[in-house]
């Protein structure tokens, strides 16, 4: 995983999730613990909207569903 991905940091007691992402969806993902993640649907629900879009909701979703928080991360850029 490159530091200079964009990525979604989630982590919560049933496992961590991180998600890089671009300007144009979804790049990968790493998963630690029970959580799961299917990377082609989740690519392709990705690109009926933008990135940022798709990542809020995620974000949204998983913070809901766990009552956790997630942290977004962006590249540095110099």
């Amino acid at each position: 995983m490159s530091e200079s991905s964009d990525r979604l940091e989630c982590k919560s007691s049933n496992g961590n999730i991180t998600i890089l992402y671009d300007e144009k969806g979804v790049i990968g993902y790493s998963t630690i613990g029970s959580l799961s993640y299917d990377l082609y649907d989740e690519q392709e629900i990705a690109s009926k909207m933008s990135a940022s879009n798709y990542i809020n909701q995620y974000k949204i979703n998983f913070e809901n569903s766990y009552d956790e928080t997630c942290i977004i991360k962006e590249k540095f850029i110099r």
